[in-house]
This record gives structure tokens, sequence and C-alpha cells, in this order.
């Protein structure tokens, strides 16, 4: 199919790392059809790209069994809009990017209503066995891989895998030099910084932020006049970290759009 007809592609992310990949994918996509039809599942990062969704699931992020198991009713009505969807607008190809416990159910719907599909940020199948594998072989018309080692996993296990790299090589570039940083976030040259990055969905702030509290403690303790830096995920606001944060009673940064140049400082 030529670059002029209209294509018509479904992105379906789960999560806030997926979203921002899929808003990097749909501007490539335009670049390559820019008549493109992009629409799905999906954050604020993909709806920035123009990508029309009708879910935004990282609202409901979750981790952990017991999580995912409460937000078992809502996945269901999720994956019935989605199949609905299919139905409705008939997509070209799906592209699943990460958020496996879900996408591979929705793999398997497209599988049957023959649906080419694409998994980027596959399903780790090598840290979960080869039963999940047979599962991304049996419904994929192609994985798009972002490490060499599980291109070749996939490959000799028999899916079609083209080898892409990893996005972030080209995500994570600070906007200024780590001297400049420093005097914007104020982060003066004198102190040591380690950074503090719980996460982006809110009970796993909640569970691991106290935890890291703790050690940033010890850590002054050990080393005196170590300071910490927190980059927000867009997903979590100041206001649900503000009282974990002043409770500590460290000396602790809080930075919101500009992860890149405060880890750079750290």
């Amino acid at each position: 199919m030529s670059a002029s007809q209209r294509l018509r592609i479904m992105l379906v992310a789960g999560e806030a790392s997926g979203d921002l990949h899929g808003g990097a994918v749909a501007r490539k996509l335009w670049e390559m059809a820019p008549a493109a039809e992009v629409y799905g599942m999906g954050g604020h990062r993909m709806q920035a790209a123009g990508v029309q969704t009708f879910f935004d699931p990282t609202r409901h992020g979750t981790i952990g069994f017991i999580e995912a198991l409460a937000a078992l009713p809502l996945m269901k009505r999720v994956l019935a809009r989605l199949e609905k969807e299919l139905d409705v607008h008939r997509p070209d190809v799906i592209v699943l990017i990460d958020f496996p416990g879900f996408n591979l159910r929705v793999a398997e719907i497209a599988k049957q209503k023959g649906i080419p599909v694409v998994f980027y940020f596959s399903p780790s199948a090598w840290a979960w066995g080869r039963k999940r594998a047979e599962r991304v072989v049996a419904t994929a018309t192609m994985v798009a891989s972002v490490f060499p080692f599980e291109a070749e996993f996939y490959r000799e296990a028999g899916a079609n895998v083209t080898y892409v790299g990893h996005p972030l090589l080209d995500i994570v570039k600070p906007t200024m030099n780590r001297e400049d940083a420093r005097k914007h976030l104020g982060m003066p040259r004198a102190s040591r910084f380690v950074a503090l990055m719980p996460g982006s969905r809110r009970r796993e702030v909640g569970t691991l932020l106290p935890i890291m509290l703790l050690a940033a403690r010890q850590i002054r303790e050990e080393i005196p006049g170590t300071e910490f830096v927190l980059p927000l995920a867009q997903t979590i606001t100041f206001h649900e970290i503000e009282p974990m944060v002043q409770q500590a009673e460290l000396p602790i940064r809080v930075v919101a759009q500009q992860t890149y140049d405060a880890l750079q400082v750290c």
C-alpha cells in the first residue's frame, strides 16, 4: 500500500511508558503516511500527538496481582469496547505497545478477525516463559523488537521479527547542559544529588516512595550533605506526594517536566 493511500491504524497502549512510545509512533507514521487515520487507546501523550483515543487507561494504571484483579471488571469493559471498535472502525493494522496482560488478549481477538497484529515492546517472554512466546507467535504478524536478544529469542520461537532499536536512545535527551541544569533547577555544585524515581502509577508511587525516602534518610546519614531530586511522572501530581515528602524532612527538590535535565546532574 502506498503512502498516499489512507491507512487506518489502531494503536493500543496501557501505561505511561507505552503512551510515550505510542505518541512517537503516531508522529512517525504521519511522516510516512500523512493521510493515515491513527486512533486507539492511550493517554495524553498520544492525544497530544493527534491520536483519537476512545479510552485513557493511564488514569487506571495498576501494578501487582491484587490491583490487576481489582481492575479486572474495568479491563473487561474496555476490552469489549475495543472489540467493538475493531468491528465498527476496522483498522488495516493494529499496533500493540507493551501492556502484555491486556494486549495479548487484544492480539487474539484481532487475529480471529483477520486483522494484522504488530507487537511493539512485545511481552517479555524470555522472563515469563515459553508459553507467552507461543501466544505472541500465534497472533503476531510482526514483532518490532527493541532489544537484540529479544529479537533473537522471538526469531527462534518462530516469530516474524524486525529489530528496530530502543526509542529511548532518541527520547532521553536533556534540554540544557549539566551546568545550566544545575543553575536552572537550583542544584548547587557543592551538593551531591541522588534521584528518587518511584514510578508513574499512583499505587506504585504510594508503595515505593516511602521505602525510597527511608533509604534516602540512611544515605544522608552515611554521606552528609547529600540532597535529592524527585522527577515527577506526568501521571502523578505534586499534591499526591506532598505529604510523604514533607514528612520525610529531607532536602528534596520535586521537578516536573524536566526529568532528563535533573538526571544528568545526579
